[in-house]
């Protein structure tokens, strides 16, 4: 091989290489919600590139369009790296019937594909406690609807606040990452 093929053929290597680095990091996944998902976020992001919007205690009224947390969800649906979509929010709209959480979840998920097409969004559906009976079934109905995974977290050990243990939030990472390569195949 001449000199000049031979620096072509390694230039044309890294180039691909540069290629396949950009690809991976472009590869994110967007995980929003409250407080779950808040501490979900440093056990998914052993599996997984994320980008967490997530605040505690914070009912879906702060997604609407012109809610606190949409600018944040927006600007991270615009950077062209999210690839897919978490959704694990609905204990502080606990007192929301069933119809009204369905029909905001459902408008906020139609906003989001707005946004960023036809990508895989997975919901994890709120914890089995008292109150929170309307969003469970909400949410159940809005992945039949929109043919969406749902991850149960329906058994899981809970901690003194009414959250999942280490355990169990690593389990639901290892139930998400399963999701999106199901989605990716």
């Amino acid at each position: 091989m001449t000199r000049w093929a031979s620096c072509l053929a390694l230039a044309i290597s890294a180039l691909i290489a540069l290629l396949v680095i950009n690809a991976r990091a472009r590869d994110t996944v967007l995980l929003s919600g409250q407080s779950n998902a808040v501490f979900l976020a440093p056990f998914l992001a052993e599996r997984m590139r994320i980008e967490t919007v997530a605040r505690d205690s914070t009912g879906i009224a702060a997604w609407h369009a012109d809610g606190s947390m949409w600018p944040t969800t927006l600007g991270a649906l615009r950077s062209g790296r999210i690839r897919g979509i978490v959704w694990w929010q609905g204990e502080s709209d606990a007192n929301a019937s069933a119809d009204t959480y369905a029909d905001e979840l459902r408008e906020l998920l139609g906003r989001m594909r707005a946004e960023v097409g036809h990508v895989p969004i997975i919901l994890v559906r709120v914890l089995d406690i008292p109150g929170n009976g309307n969003v469970r079934n909400a949410q159940e109905r809005i992945a039949r609807e929109l043919r969406l995974p749902l991850i149960s977290c329906d058994g899981f050990q809970l901690d003194q606040s009414n959250h999942a243990t280490e355990t169990g939030y690593r389990t639901i990472a290892a139930q998400i990452e399963q999701q999106f390569r199901t989605a990716r195949d």
